[in-house]
C-alpha cells in the first residue's frame, strides 16, 4: 500500500543519514573520544527519534506529527554540520585541505 512505500521511503532516508554520517564522525573524532561519543550519541538520538515517526501509525493520520518528522530531519540535517565546524577549527591545515576538500567533492560541491 501507499503507506507502506511512504515508510520504507523514509526509513531508507534515514538509513542514508546513518550511513553517512556515523562512520564520518566516527573516525574522524578518532584521537577524541569524547568528543566523538557526544556528537554520536546527539546524532543517534535524532535519528532514532526520525525512525520512530517514520514508522508510528498515528504519524499518516495527524499532520501534526508530519510537521514533527519534518523538524528533526531538519535537526538532523543542521547538527551533521556542527562537527565539521568543529573539526575544521582543531586540525591542521594540511589535513583540511587534504580531505576537505575531497568530502566537498564527494559532495558535488
Amino acid at each position: 500500500s501507499m503507506a507502506c512505500l511512504l515508510r520504507m521511503d523514509l526509513n531508507g532516508i534515514n538509513l542514508i543519514f546513518t550511513g553517512s554520517y556515523l562512520p564520518g564522525v566516527y573516525y574522524g573524532f578518532t584521537c577524541l573520544p569524547n568528543w566523538r561519543n557526544v556528537y554520536m550519541g546527539i546524532i543517534s538520538f535524532l535519528l532514532l527519534l526520525a525512525f520512530a515517526f517514520a514508522n508510528l501509525r498515528i504519524t499518516r493520520r495527524l499532520k501534526h506529527y508530519h510537521f514533527l518528522y519534518k523538524i528533526i530531519m531538519l535537526s538532523v540535517a543542521a547538527f551533521s554540520v556542527v562537527p565539521i565546524i568543529h573539526w575544521v577549527s582543531i586540525s591542521p591545515q594540511e589535513e583540511i585541505e587534504l580531505f576537505l576538500v575531497q568530502v566537498l567533492r564527494m559532495l558535488g560541491l
